[in-house]
Order: structure tokens, then sequence, then C-alpha cells
């Protein structure tokens, strides 16, 4: 079975991101880059799972996580990367690293999954499905 990894979850660390384990109240982490990353796994293990926006929301509007302020994500990169990588992102691509490190940095700060995008329902939850 596959489960979340360490490496995977460290580079959300300080950005404010959204827990939840089944059945209780989401948790906001304060963690940072200071923090012993054991809490980390304790909490990958003990059945809590990250709120994430897939790719495919880049064209739609968002919240941010720390002002709360709506935009449209996409907009913000028009002029750091070329339009093809964008439609391919947007089309449910997976995340090409030639993308400018600018680029994937906001995208983490966002709280959108770089990673596999199969793993939405199974080891993150969507966070443009939650009311």
């Amino acid at each position: 079975m596959k489960t979340l990894e360490l490496n995977q979850l460290k580079n959300y660390l300080g950005t404010g991101l959204v827990i939840q384990r089944e059945g209780l109240n989401p948790l906001t982490t304060d963690f940072d880059l200071e923090l012993d990353l054991s809490a980390v796994e304790m909490m990958i293990h003990g059945g809590y799972k990250p709120h994430f926006y897939p790719l495919s929301m880049l064209t739609e509007e968002i919240e941010h996580p720390v002002t709360g302020e709506k935009f449209v994500p996409i907009d913000m990169f028009r002029h750091e990367t070329s339009s093809q990588i964008i439609e391919d992102l947007k089309n449910g691509g997976q995340l090409d690293f030639e993308l400018p490190f600018c680029v994937i940095s906001q995208l983490i700060q966002w709280h959108f999954w770089i990673f596999d995008q199969g793993d939405f329902g199974t080891l993150v939850i969507d966070k443009s499905k939650i009311n």
C-alpha cells in the first residue's frame, strides 16, 4: 500500500498546511523548519491526511492559504513558463521539474500537491472539494 513520505511533506513545513483525520475536525499545522521531523512522521502514521489542491485547479479560483485572498494561480505564472507546460499541468499532467524553481516553490506555498495526482482520495484530501 502506498503511503505519504516524509520527503514529500517536508516541502510544505511552515506553510500552514491543514491536516485531517477521518471523523475529526481539520487542524492547521504550525510546523516550521526547526520542528523535529518525527512529529510529521507521527502525523503520517496516525492516519492524518493533508489538504492539497490538484494541479488541475491551476485554472480555477482558489483561496490563498494565509491571506484568504481569492485568485487564479495560472494567471500568476504566464510570464514564468511556456504556455504548453501550463496547458499540460492544468489538463492533469504530472509536474515537470523543468519548471522554474520560483514556480514550484509558489505551488508549494499555495498548497498544490506537486507529486502523483493519483494520490487524491487515498493519501491526500482534495482541498477544492471541501466546503
